[in-house]
This record gives C-alpha cells, sequence and structure tokens, in this order.
C-alpha cells in the first residue's frame, strides 16, 4: 500500500529576489495543491489582506523542508508571500489582478 506522504503532488514555484546588498537569489520551491476549503478562504481573505492571506496558503501548504527556509526568509524579505503566491495562483488558475 502506498504511503500517504508519496501520494501528495507538489508543483515547483521558481522566483527571483535580492537581499539586502543586492545580490540576485533564485530559490524553487515546492508546494501542493490546496484542498477546496482553504483555497475558498484564501481567496475571501484577499479582499482585506491580500499578503497576510497568500503567506497562509503558502505556508499550509509548503513542502515541509521549505518551510523552515519560508519562515526564516519571510521575517527579512515581507514580499516574499507575493512572490511566490502570484506563481503559485498562476499554477492553481487563478490570476491575482482578477
Amino acid at each position: 500500500m502506498e504511503d500517504q506522504n508519496d501520494a501528495i503532488k507538489y508543483t515547483e514555484i521558481t522566483f527571483d529576489y535580492e537581499d539586502f546588498e543586492g545580490k540576485k537569489i533564485t530559490k524553487t520551491v515546492k508546494l501542493k495543491r490546496p484542498n477546496i476549503k482553504q483555497f475558498d478562504h484564501a481567496l475571501q481573505d484577499m479582499k482585506k489582506n491580500m499578503r497576510r492571506a497568500l503567506h497562509l496558503l503558502i505556508d499550509e501548504n509548503l513542502a515541509e523542508g521549505d518551510r523552515d527556509w519560508y519562515n526564516q526568509e519571510k521575517e527579512y524579505y515581507p514580499g516574499l508571500s507575493l512572490s511566490i503566491g502570484e506563481k503559485y495562483l498562476l499554477r492553481l488558475g487563478v490570476s491575482p489582478g482578477n
């Protein structure tokens, strides 16, 4: 029988950002597809606070190894959730501008 963790499918999101010294950093993270309840909740929250809604959606669906990195880096780069979230929403079939 297949282990439940092996059955989880992840999508990879690659994005660029600059550190405080101007060095370009390219990072790839793995995110799983959210369930309908998570997705609907995030869409409703985006009307109030886009960054917070994306942060929660990302944090709930990041692969375990990427979660530690994300939680540490988001303190220094508060725009990370927007950078990752924009590409994540496109993968889920939603344009952030809609």
